[in-house]
């Protein structure tokens, strides 16, 4: 399991190892949960990479490497039946239904698999916040184990 707050801000690679800029956000196809662009920030400018022209991805190892003739293509915006994750939700007031009150989003949770990135839920507990506070601060693999124990939801 990654969290986007590992992923915004990872720097993003060409083919040959220079780099081309930073994730500043996640698309997702609305109806299927997958994320289908990473939206790259470089020169100031958004750019959009489909995932499939994603190499690597790890923020394990702080960095998403592209494919070989992958190219920044101008970012025109969000499409219909789409969401960026990092613009549409978090930070945002959603609805918990089962528990029938608003809470926050602090933090969303995806899963690799297969060669795609799913988004898997939202987190409002304590874990969230402190994983959005801290990421960047510390290795990734030492927030997991601090927030190991705190509140997911």
């Amino acid at each position: 399991m990654v969290h986007l707050s590992e992923i915004l801000g990872l720097p993003v690679l060409d083919a040959v190892g220079a780099r081309v800029g930073r994730v500043d956000d996640l698309r997702v196809d609305s109806q299927r949960g997958f994320v289908d662009r990473i939206v790259v920030r470089a020169r100031g400018t958004m750019h959009a990479i489909p995932w499939s022209a994603v190499e690597s991805f790890s923020p394990e190892h702080r960095r998403v490497a592209l494919a070989e003739g992958a190219a920044l293509a101008p970012w025109a915006g969000p499409e219909p039946e789409t969401l960026c994750l990092k613009r549409d939700v978090l930070d945002r007031q959603i609805i918990d239904t089962q528990g029938r009150k608003v809470v926050k989003v602090n933090d969303i949770a995806l899963e690799s698999t297969n060669g795609s990135l799913v988004l898997r839920r939202v987190e409002i507990g304590l874990a969230g916040a402190v994983r959005r506070f801290l990421a960047g601060a510390i290795a990734p693999r030492t927030l997991r184990r601090l927030t190991e124990g705190l509140s997911q939801q």
